[in-house]
């Protein structure tokens, strides 16, 4: 995913916004971002918002996101809440470039 927003921010005028979990695999996806972008990446993002793995919803969250302006959304989320957050966009009729981290949880035998 880095090479693909690397392509989409030498376009005219990206803003991207993060969303990711606040746990140390959140942290360091958006830490990996940052450093693709070196130096733009304070003039490209142009929000962060992260959530906690204990919320029953992260609804406010996006509609938070959305208010920003940015036209790229990058969703660094587990399943349950990369769901909600396709779900709430939906609702929301926003359009953003989405970019999507598969995380796959496996459970212990």
């Amino acid at each position: 995913m880095p090479q693909q927003l690397r392509w989409r921010y030498s376009q005219p005028k990206p803003h991207l916004r993060n969303f990711y979990a606040n746990d140390d695999f959140g942290k360091d996806y958006l830490a990996g971002i940052k450093d693709v972008f070196g130096d733009k990446a304070s003039k490209l993002i142009v929000a962060e918002e992260s959530y906690e793995t204990s919320e029953p919803s992260i609804d406010a969250h996006i509609v938070k996101l959305k208010g920003t302006g940015a036209d790229v959304f990058v969703n660094i989320a587990t399943p349950k809440f990369a769901a909600q957050a396709i779900k709430k966009i939906a609702e929301l009729e926003w359009k953003p470039m989405h970019h999507g981290r598969l995380v796959r949880l496996k459970a212990a035998a």
